[in-house]
């Protein structure tokens, strides 16, 4: 059974967001699940390499898997993650933003790349 039946069978719309739903795609000229990505490639479940025009949605400008990124992050979740109250990280990084970019006053942080 492939994944996407299985999906369908258990996920509306077979998909945890809209935009990457099955729908959204022209069938059979890009990949209906992807396993794992590396810069700017991505493989599918049957091992296919595409490059990703998509960017996770606009989240991954960096490319998946940058070293950078996943070492802090790696970093950052042995010291715990999702905390129930604010993280002085987030003041810092809001602190930073506002003094690079003129415009931007304040800052907020949110958990998906399509807000």
């Amino acid at each position: 059974m492939s994944w996407l039946t299985r999906a369908r069978q258990v996920i509306p719309g077979a998909s945890q967001t809209l935009s990457k739903g099955p729908e959204m795609f022209v069938e059979g000229a890009y990949p209906v699940f992807l396993e794992r990505g590396s810069g700017c490639r991505v493989w599918d479940v049957d091992g296919n390499e595409y490059v990703d025009y998509i960017l996770g949605l606009a989240s991954i400008t960096l490319g998946y898997a940058y070293p950078a990124v996943t070492e802090a992050v790696a970093r950052q979740l042995e010291r715990g993650s999702i905390f129930s109250l604010p993280h002085p990280l987030e003041v810092e990084v809001a602190e930073r933003l506002a003094r690079v970019i003129p415009c931007a006053q304040m800052a907020r942080f949110l958990k998906t790349g399509s807000e």
